[in-house]
């Protein structure tokens, strides 16, 4: 549903996300919404890898965090000096700032397994779908 999202086929509304906004520190805090949160942080990252366009990424995702879980957060650092291969989940795990310990995180198990996913369902040969899903006028909302 995403992927055609992304391709102009149809809408996609991920439902409310539920949180507080820290008016101090510019900070908005999710509550509920979580999961849907992170699989749209995932599938950005995965594009932008796949297609090229990481360091771009990069810079629009730098306030994004995962401040609940210290591996949660040193994985997604680490998401950012994973080099391009055909597999994202041999290319996370043989990177050697890689540690088997973060699987038992629940956050970055559930992570792998969303990357996982996202790489099955990404449209096989070229593809270009940053242009698109990096647009103000995305079909996900």
């Amino acid at each position: 549903e995403l992927y055609q999202a992304i391709q102009g086929e149809r809408l996609c509304h991920l439902g409310l996300v539920f949180g507080s906004y820290d008016t101090d520190n510019s900070t908005f805090i999710a509550v509920d919404g979580q999961q849907r949160l992170t699989t749209v942080f995932l599938l950005h990252w995965y594009v932008a890898w796949k297609e090229d366009k990481l360091s771009d990424y990069q810079k629009l995702s730098i306030n994004f965090s995962w401040d609940t879980r210290s591996y949660s957060s040193q994985f997604v650092e680490l998401l950012f000096k994973i080099n391009r291969t055909d597999n994202v989940i041999d290319a996370i795990k043989t990177n050697c700032n890689y540690f088997s310990i973060w699987e038992n995180d629940p956050t970055v198990k559930g992570m792998l397994t969303m990357l996982e996913e996202i790489e099955k369902q990404y449209p096989k040969g070229e593809c270009s779908l940053c242009q698109e899903l990096f647009s103000n006028d995305c079909n996900i909302s």
